[in-house]
């Protein structure tokens, strides 16, 4: 142990001498050098500050004099930091030679070979990469992709599954399970894709497009109910998606139209027939004439709301719905319908002024209260938001509904940072002793984020937890407060069943395993 003592002080010594002269140029770049690893150094430096000509010129020089291969290893990282990618490949051979088992730098030669048009050929690289690192997250999913670019879909799911099979289930694998369910929906599996992304979004359920996928697959399948779950968790993830909010009204409609009501329908199934062959103005009048007979069937308006739609009379529709709510104002359905086309980008402003007046004429009834917060929110009107917020708070008699209201409240107190407003909103909340988890998360977020105070932080997430011991972004909170606390080992334990809110690229799946691996390294230190 001395020995090594008195070797670290060495080195110490040595590097201290040095490291004027290496952070210094070197004198004779444009001549033969007389330090080549000081001017290697200085190289490295320069790329790593972006000074990518001097680095050039430092590379030029050693090339006149230097024949070592290990040049190559900077050399590669300064042409692949100024895109010449030609040259990247043309030194491939020299890359096999001498460093084989040198990960990054095989990587650097495949990123050339992308984006140089020679997909094929990085494939093939990536495939004996992923075959050789069994280990390595990032190599199995682009490995995947490989074959699966390559029509060898089959080869992608196994190495998938031979990777997943090895390790212990962690909730970053969730990337893994969506690609095989890509992978069987493309193979026409659809049963088998269903199991995958369901897997997928066990591991991360707020995975947005694992939602969009669910949706997609659950209607294909005729589970029209699962795929309006689906379509509508990703909405509440993502905020707007015009596409995706058509689709969930094209649903509904076809929902009502699969339960037609058993007499004099003859008329709807015409109309259906007209439109479906482009006839839609003709369809229009069919389907008046079976309103004059059954205004109360809700499939038939909504058939005729979708064809004024799409007949540019988006207007009428409105009305029509409006004239809908006031002969049922306490029916949720219709004012959904007026929520899914001003999400739509369909006359919102003409919608906007419709709830108005509904919350005018109707001033005890909740209804449009609800979607007028949402539409303030959605525009970060929040003066306005709190006025719909106080409103619906003295019609309310619902605790619970009550403790909602607030919390709303409370979160809009965060995103402007007024702490004390906030607070003392949570406080009002948590009055009402109806034990409303969220309030306590928030107070708990709150404590441990923005005043590190974590004894007052635990307090208030046991409090949520002793409610809702299973929630996911509670249990976040408690390893976020753990991990600060330095109890690493129980942080360790807890972010192993909790998943992250990730996007879809893949950089944040292999960031999500080494911040495991961080609570696994601390956990052994402590």
């Amino acid at each position: 142990m001395r020995d090594n003592h008195i070797t670290f002080f060495l080195l110490y010594i040595l590097l201290s001498s040095c490291a004027t002269t290496f952070l210094t140029p070197p004198s004779q770049i444009d001549d033969t050098p007389t330090n080549p690893f000081h001017l290697y150094f200085w190289a490295y430096y320069n790329d790593l500050t972006r000074n990518h000509p001097a680095a050039q010129k430092c590379y030029d020089a050693l090339f006149r004099s230097e024949t070592s291969p290990y040049i190559y290893a900077g050399y590669l990282h300064h042409l692949f930091n100024t895109n010449q990618f030609e040259k990247i490949v043309s030194l491939t051979p020299k890359v096999e030679s001498h460093f084989p088992h040198n990960l990054e730098l095989q990587l650097i030669v495949v990123k050339a070979l992308e984006q140089t048009g020679k997909q094929a050929h990085a494939d093939k690289r990536i495939m004996t990469l992923a075959a050789t690192h069994t280990n390595n997250p990032e190599l199995i999913y682009y490995g995947a992709a490989a074959y699966v670019r390559a029509n060898q879909s089959q080869e992608a799911v196994a190495l998938i599954d031979r990777y997943l099979t090895s390790k212990p289930e962690r909730p970053s694998h969730f990337i893994f399970y969506f690609m095989k369910a890509q992978i069987h929906l493309q193979l026409f599996q659809k049963d088998a894709a269903l199991a995958q992304i369901e897997k997928c979004l066990e591991l991360n359920p707020h995975f947005e497009q694992g939602w969009l996928l669910s949706g997609l697959l659950n209607e294909l399948s005729g589970k029209i109910d699962q795929a309006l779950v689906g379509y509508r968790n990703f909405l509440s993830i993502v905020g707007n998606d015009k596409a995706v909010e058509q689709q969930i009204l094209n649903l509904i409609i076809k929902k009502q139209q699969n339960n037609l009501l058993p007499y004099n329908d003859h008329l709807f199934k015409k109309a259906i027939e007209l439109n479906d062959q482009k006839q839609s103005k003709t369809a229009l009048t069919m389907i008046n004439q079976y309103l004059s007979h059954y205004p109360k069937n809700t499939e038939a308006q909504l058939f005729k709301i979708e064809l004024l739609c799409s007949q540019g009379k988006a207007a009428r529709a409105v009305e029509l719905i409006k004239q809908l709510i006031v002969h049922d104002s306490t029916n949720p359905f219709w004012y959904q319908v007026l929520h899914v086309l001003y999400e739509a980008q369909v006359e919102q402003k003409h919608i906007t002024y419709v709830l108005r007046m509904l919350e005018q004429r109707y001033p005890k009834n909740l209804l449009p209260l609800f979607y007028l917060i949402d539409i303030s929110l959605k525009k970060d009107d929040m003066q306005t938001a709190f006025y719909y917020l106080n409103h619906a708070l003295t019609i309310t008699n619902d605790p619970l509904m009550h403790a909602k209201l607030l919390y709303q409240m409370a979160l809009m107190y965060y995103a402007k940072k007024d702490w004390t407003s906030m607070i003392q909103t949570l406080h009002s909340c948590q009055a009402l002793k109806n034990h409303f988890a969220p309030a306590y998360h928030l107070l708990a977020y709150y404590y441990a984020t923005e005043e590190k105070n974590f004894a007052t932080a635990q307090k208030y997430i046991d409090l949520a937890l002793i409610h809702d011991k299973s929630n996911r972004i509670f249990l976040n909170t408690q390893a976020r407060i753990w991990y600060k606390q330095k109890q690493y080992d129980k942080a360790s334990d807890l972010i192993a069943l909790t998943p992250y809110q990730l996007p879809v690229s893949f950089p944040h799946l292999k960031y999500c395993d080494k911040l495991q691996n961080k609570y696994e390294q601390l956990s052994k230190i402590n």
